[in-house]
């Protein structure tokens, strides 16, 4: 869902901005599911790609130019020094621990002019309308979500920040650019109801997800908790409309 998302909200389905015309190999880190690499292995059938990952769940047949490998970016870097054309992150805030030696590994593994995208998703809501929406339920589950963030040592916002371009000039990228794009929450606007739709549902799943972690750290019993997270679901459903963010 984040690869369908992020497609729609960078407009015109594309699967990347970067100017990579025929690359040999091409490694798309925290793969996931694995779609993004499928389509690109369609679009350069005759380029290499490497996907990775803690946990391999992509399907099991994939195009003959996909090589998945199990391992975990957070680690030391293995590929050979200056073997990659392009690097394809999104959808890794909150996964990568330290940022500056992750692009600091990247630098040292690709090739001259080769290009890396680094693709992610705000976890800071905004309201049309509403400036401040300091009492709004989405305001509140975007501070909790920074706050156990916080607490556990990982990076949420690269994407409202300069973080991202500050740690690529320091690993040794020269050139580096920042597109922003809104992206809206819910089926509220017209013209993205179905990416609207589709992130609305990833929200709701990390939302869930990190109210979980708070509650268990707490020792809230099952049942209050299963009954708090639909009455949050239901209330942040119905409270959609005007919301948006930014990848």
């Amino acid at each position: 869902m984040f690869h369908l998302t992020f497609e729609e909200e960078l407009r015109q389905r594309r699967l990347f901005i970067a100017p990579v015309r025929n690359p040999a190999i091409i490694l798309n880190v925290g793969t996931g599911t694995g779609y993004w690499a499928f389509d690109m292995a369609r679009m350069f059938p005759q380029t290499r790609i490497y996907m990775t990952d803690i946990a391999l769940i992509q399907p099991d047949l994939i195009p003959v130019n996909i090589h998945p490998y199990l391992d975990d970016a957070n680690e030391k870097w293995t590929w050979a020094v200056g073997s990659l054309d392009f690097v394809h992150l999104r959808g890794l805030a909150g996964c990568i621990t330290n940022w500056r030696a992750t692009f600091a590994d990247a630098w040292e593994c690709m090739r001259p002019g080769a290009y890396i995208e680094v693709c992610d998703l705000s976890l800071r809501f905004g309201r049309q309308g509403d400036e401040t929406h300091s009492d709004d339920i989405w305001a509140r589950c975007s501070q909790l979500i920074r706050e156990v963030a916080s607490s556990a040592g990982r990076a949420l916002a690269i994407v409202e920040s300069d973080q991202c371009e500050l740690w690529m000039r320091e690993a040794g990228f020269e050139i580096v650019t920042q597109r922003r794009v809104q992206a809206y929450v819910g089926t509220w606007h017209r013209a993205h109801k179905e990416s609207g739709a589709l992130l609305l549902k990833i929200l709701l799943g990390i939302i869930e997800d990190y109210v979980t972690y708070t509650h268990y750290k707490a020792g809230r019993p099952l049942k209050e908790h299963r009954a708090y997270i639909k009455g949050l679901r239901d209330k942040l459903m119905e409270h959609s409309a005007g919301v948006f963010t930014e990848v």
